[in-house]
């Protein structure tokens, strides 16, 4: 995976061709390519604004994000797609409902309905699992009026088990077996977990030290 962010096009591109050009023949057996943008004052297509809990503060950042016994990024990728049609005929207060907040001036709706993309990705004071937690998305719209367009998620978190404790809770595989209002109007085309290595694993493979320092990593 390559996550690159630039304020202009063309640039990414010819990151993408160096990246290409640059791999090892045979090395690379598909490959998928997302272009986002930026979408009005920072919302999803669907009109609301989206990654409102992402921590802002970089400490914050570091300790979502990052892992305390590697220092490398576990990452999630998903390839949302919309139903635009069904967003732009559906009754507005039913679209907040699924949400869990209001479109327009981005307030949660109390109380948190457990149906709601809120309620399902929200940790409560209840669950005392200990794998929920804080992720840092960087998430964007994509695609063209005339075709496909969605959402592309990207999050980063400090362990691989944040990610599942969500998804499970969205799709209806945690205890109280309630999906995700969003199912009404998207849903994932693709889905896909990778592992970022800090700088120091890396000179350690450079070094011939065995991979990640002799540790394995398994999603």
């Amino acid at each position: 995976m390559v996550h690159a962010v630039c304020d202009e096009r063309g640039k990414l591109f010819e990151l993408a061709q160096t990246v290409l050009n640059d791999m090892p023949k045979g090395a690379v057996q598909r490959v998928e390519e997302t272009y986002g943008f930026t979408y009005r004052d920072g919302r999803d297509l669907s009109g609301f604004v989206d990654g409102t809990a992402n921590p802002a503060d970089t400490t914050d950042r570091i300790v979502a994000a990052v892992s305390e016994t590697t220092g490398g990024s576990y990452v999630l990728t998903q390839r949302w797609l919309h139903d635009m049609k069904k967003i732009a005929t559906e009754n507005l207060k039913t679209m907040e409902a699924n949400v869990g907040r209001t479109r327009d001036t981005n307030v949660r709706i109390e109380p948190i309905a457990p149906t709601s993309h809120i309620g399902r990705v929200k940790r409560s004071a209840e669950d005392t699992s200990g794998t929920g937690g804080r992720m840092v998305r960087h998430s964007l719209p994509y695609g063209t009026a005339s075709g496909e367009c969605g959402l592309f998620f990207i999050a980063y978190a400090r362990s691989p088990h944040i990610f599942e404790w969500a998804l499970d809770r969205m799709t209806g595989l945690s205890h109280d077996h309630i999906e995700d209002g969003l199912f009404r109007f998207t849903r994932p085309l693709t889905g896909a977990y990778f592992y970022s290595p800090s700088r120091v694993e890396l000179e350690n493979i450079l070094r011939g030290g065995g991979g990640f320092g002799g540790r394995s990593f398994g999603l």
